[in-house]
């Protein structure tokens, strides 16, 4: 059955795997601080922090898509509001969507600090590389709904060895672009 598999990873796999690694509610708790900072006080960015920090308030112990949703709804012009504030909605998406980036990056960075350098409790899971490794041989489907790339380190990380690209190379370590099968299609 090899290579017919497919494997789902969920919200909350990155957590499970390292702690870490925030969930839903806590990134958008941290977009949130982080834009506060950021300084930009017009009028209509306030009404839309605002209406995050109420959507995220609300979902305080839900596991609901509240920032998630409150994203999508930015992402995507609304035809109840007029053209100039749809693109303000954008800009602020494309601000979230950079604070989110770098927010995600710090936490893979804490991660997969090498754990004598850091709180051994941040180190990923065991777990996490005998996963990688089993649908590697297996050679499954992954698909995760995650927005960080720690399941990707992972599998780079793990050493795991690769199919040959030249006839006369026996194998070599696995590279991330040998993760997506071409999808998407990188620039040149």
């Amino acid at each position: 059955m090899s290579g017919d598999e497919g494997v789902i990873l969920g919200a909350g796999f990155s957590h499970a795997a390292s702690s870490a690694m925030p969930l839903v509610k806590e990134l958008g708790d941290e977009v949130l601080d982080r834009l506060r900072v950021d300084g930009d006080r017009s009028e209509r960015l306030a009404v839309l922090l605002k209406q995050l920090e109420r959507t995220l308030s609300e979902n305080a112990g839900a596991a609901s898509p509240g920032f998630e949703a409150w994203l999508a709804r930015l992402a995507e012009d609304q035809p109840y509001v007029s053209q100039r504030e749809n693109l303000e909605r954008r800009a602020l998406f494309s601000r979230v969507s950079e604070v989110m980036w770098e927010v995600l990056v710090e936490r893979q960075d804490q991660a997969l600090t090498p754990w004598e350098e850091k709180d051994p409790s941040l180190q990923p899971k065991e777990w996490l590389y005998d996963i990688i490794s089993l649908v590697h041989q297996r050679r499954s489907t992954v698909i995760t709904l995650n927005y960080d790339n720690l399941v990707e380190h992972a599998a780079v990380s793990s050493l795991l060895w690769g199919e040959p690209t030249t006839p006369w190379v026996v194998g070599r370590a696995v590279r991330g672009d040998d993760l997506f099968d071409g999808l998407p299609p990188f620039l040149p």
